[in-house]
């Protein structure tokens, strides 16, 4: 189960211009997978595992930028899925167990659990270690906050939710702060995550490959005592 975080981050003033909501956006496939969708709903029916990145309303990227980031992600992130929204104030979901959640609580709601648990996302594993590791990474933008999703390798690394805020959410931070960089924001989240996640497996391994040739050493050595005595 994918637990949530989130925090603040301050924006420029022109990424926090009131929202123009007259009007619903229909659903778009653009090139490499990215898409627009009119809510949370649409991304959970639309999701596919190489679609990456999902844009709801103005976000002020280019769709040329956005097609990069996606074709970015797919190379450097696969398990990865981005949502970038510029407002969740209209967002509604109805759980399964009939319960309605309304604004960003739907779409965490909807992200934390049914994106898990109604595609195929969670099936993503990490190549090194079989573990689940699917990984979402949310952006408020008119709300001005973020929230993540980690998966079973993260959390049992300190890379989960618990390490979020204040740590694993500094390189966006920082990239927001910088003029509202949402590309960077979320490239250097995932370089980072990944990165951490990465060096902990492969340590792991390591240690357990030693472990393994230590205990094979000393079964040699016993098996060479045992004939010095015969």
């Amino acid at each position: 189960m994918l637990r949530i975080a989130f925090c603040l981050f301050a924006l420029p003033v022109v990424l926090m211009q009131p929202a123009n909501t007259g009007a619903q956006t229909p659903t778009v496939r653009l090139k490499a997978g990215v898409t627009r969708i009119r809510d949370v709903g649409d991304l959970i029916a639309q999701w596919q595992p190489d679609r990456h990145v999902f844009i709801k309303g103005n976000v002020g990227v280019g769709s040329r930028q956005l097609d990069e980031l996606q074709n970015w992600v797919a190379d450097h992130g696969p398990h990865w899925t981005i949502v970038l929204m510029e407002y969740a104030h209209d967002e509604q979901y109805r759980a399964s167990d009939g319960r309605d959640y309304l604004g960003m609580d739907a779409v965490e709601y909807a992200l934390g659990y049914d994106l898990n648990n109604r595609t195929d996302f969670g099936h993503f594993e990490h190549p090194l270690s079989g573990e689940r590791d699917g990984a979402v990474m949310v952006l408020f933008l008119q709300e001005r906050k973020f929230s993540y999703f980690g998966s079973d390798a993260q959390d049992r690394r300190g890379l989960g939710e618990a390490n979020w805020v204040g740590q694993l959410d500094q390189p966006a931070f920082r990239a927001m702060r910088s003029g509202g960089r949402v590309l960077d924001a979320v490239k250097d989240t995932i370089e980072l995550i990944d990165s951490k996640l990465d060096q902990a497996i492969r340590a792991e391994a390591d240690a357990a490959r030693r472990a393994a040739q230590e205990l094979e050493r000393a079964a040699m050595e016993r098996e060479r005592a045992a004939q010095t005595v015969r």
